[in-house]
């Protein structure tokens, strides 16, 4: 575990065995296609951040929450 630039891990990932977590950042998030059903009424201004995750494969994932900001 450690920390590396999205540019090192593109450029590295396929050749070694590991995965990426990470904020978007905000240059990507134009890239990036949300769903409709979390785009509609008060829901999208409750989102905070979304994180980008990668990995090289064999890789699995748990079930993840959203949090969301009461107001």
């Amino acid at each position: 575990m450690g920390q590396d630039s999205i540019k090192h891990f593109v450029n590295t990932y396929i050749a070694q065995d590991k995965y990426m977590v990470s904020q978007l950042p905000d240059p990507m998030s134009e890239e990036v296609a949300v769903p409709q059903c979390i785009l509609c009424g008060s829901f999208r201004e409750r989102i905070l951040e979304a994180n980008i995750w990668m990995s090289s494969g064999n890789t699995k994932s748990l079930l993840h929450r959203l949090k969301l900001v009461l107001i």
